[in-house]
């Protein structure tokens, strides 16, 4: 009796069969996802995530403000959800290969995602917080389960989620304008907390020592600045503790502060910024079920990229020119910024990745082919881009953390990006994969994949 075939083995897709609009796009993004993160890896935690927090030491210019205010405008949320976008067409697009030769998507798709997870652990422990490539496995299993859903079915959760998003942005812009005006209003004891708050900071500002330390260091600053009523990543003790961390080492009291702010992005993505990424992967999910950037869909991607372009713009600029209006402690630019940032971030991605793609072969070979490139190696890059970026900021590289002003640091992360752009450009020339992407391939496919062309 004859033995039923075996299902084809499940491969790399072949050079010839990527589409180099994507790789460009990707390339791209990798630019501006840096531009953003470069206050992260640089500046303390708290000036990081809030615009009205200074960094001590730093004079902020009008070059100054007027970058920071393009890179919110144009950049923030947005070059991660074009990531987020080209991640979940991936996924889509293995997940269909898969089905096309007879094998269950979860098998080859659940050991991509969890070797993904196991590098972005390490990324997040070992070299800087930030890290995205957790939050982008764990979202990814959602999507690998919606992959086999009709377009039309992957477009109604794009906009349920992107509705969701808006409407509690909409919410919490609203109620933290009201908690600042009218704290009465959220009862009696408010007042007195904010109150107590201010004290507290007050009085950790007069015990930081001149140098720029203070009394506990490491796990016991962070344990210290735990202890009060009113905790904030603000309090001097703990930003003055961070840079010492970051400027003077040693390893264990940068890696306590690293751990604590991994655990807050963690939390901030499970609730927040996680659920904005998976929308925009499953709109990378219709966008290759629909065929939406195929040749036949070309006037229909136009016309979606230009009133995508032009809502975010409008949003866009509503997150950062009320700060110009009315200054960065106004709560009316706060809430709109909130609200500017969360909208924008769920449209201007969708007309950048249609534009990039549709106008890659426009852009001259000298440099379109270094940043498709990039593209390809873009898990390599994006590692690199931390690597180098901590090797600046670090004790044991150039101590240059909280030194560098916003101008400074965009001109930084240009030529990080440059610099790695040029490498991933050399390196494809001898080799067909990059080491990340052929350690994920290993892990992923099994013995033979890593050298087959990608």
């Amino acid at each position: 009796m004859d033995r039923p075939l075996a299902a084809p083995a499940l491969s790399p897709i072949a050079l010839s069969q990527r589409i180099s609009g994507v790789d460009f796009a990707r390339g791209i993004a990798l630019l501006g996802i840096l531009l953003v993160n470069a206050r992260f890896f640089f500046w303390p935690f708290a000036a990081a995530i809030d615009p009205a927090c200074e960094v001590p030491g730093l004079t902020t210019t009008t070059l100054d403000a007027v970058v920071w205010s393009l890179i919110e405008a144009f950049c923030s949320f947005k070059f991660i959800s074009l990531f987020s976008l080209l991640f979940g067409f991936g996924i889509a697009m293995q997940a269909s290969r898969a089905g096309q030769i007879g094998r269950s998507r979860w098998g080859f798709g659940s050991r991509r995602l969890m070797v993904l997870f196991g590098i972005g652990l390490l990324h997040a422990t070992l070299v800087w917080y930030g890290d995205i490539l957790v939050v982008y496995a764990v979202f990814g299993f959602l999507v690998l389960a919606l992959s086999a859903c009709k377009p039309k079915t992957l477009l109604i959760c794009f906009f349920v989620l992107a509705g969701i998003m808006i409407f509690f942005a909409l919410c919490s812009a609203v109620l933290s304008y009201l908690f600042s005006v009218y704290p009465q209003a959220f009862g009696e004891s408010v007042a007195a907390v904010q109150a107590e708050a201010t004290e507290q900071i007050a009085a950790s500002a007069q015990s930081a020592t001149p140098s720029g330390g203070s009394g506990a260091r490491g796990l016991a600053a962070i344990m210290e600045v735990f202890e009060h009523a009113q905790f904030s990543f603000a309090d001097p003790l703990w930003m003055q503790a961070e840079t010492v961390a970051h400027r003077e080492g040693p390893w264990l009291d940068m890696f306590a502060f690293r751990i604590a702010h991994w655990l807050v992005c963690i939390s901030a993505a499970i609730f927040g910024y996680g659920w904005h990424a998976c929308a925009l992967m499953l709109f990378g999910a219709y966008a290759f079920r629909s065929g939406l950037l195929e040749a036949a869909a070309r006037m229909r991607r136009v016309r979606i990229g230009w009133r995508c372009v032009c809502i975010g713009t409008c949003f866009a600029l509503l997150s950062v020119l009320p700060y110009w209006m009315w200054g960065l402690r106004d709560p009316r630019a706060s809430a709109l910024h909130m609200l500017g940032l969360t909208v924008s971030g769920l449209t201007l991605p969708l007309g950048y990745a249609v534009f990039l793609v549709e106008y890659a072969h426009r852009v001259p070979d000298a440099i379109r082919l270094p940043i498709t490139a990039a593209g390809r190696m873009a898990l390599t890059v994006y590692l690199c881009e931390s690597i180098l970026a901590t090797a600046l900021a670090s004790w044991w590289g150039f101590a240059l953390f909280a030194r560098l002003s916003d101008a400074s640091l965009a001109l930084v992360s240009l030529a990080i990006w440059v610099a790695l752009v040029s490498l991933a450009w050399w390196w494809l020339r001898y080799r067909s994969i990059g080491p990340a992407e052929w350690l994920w391939r290993r892990l992923s496919y099994g013995r033979g994949a890593a050298s087959r062309d990608d």
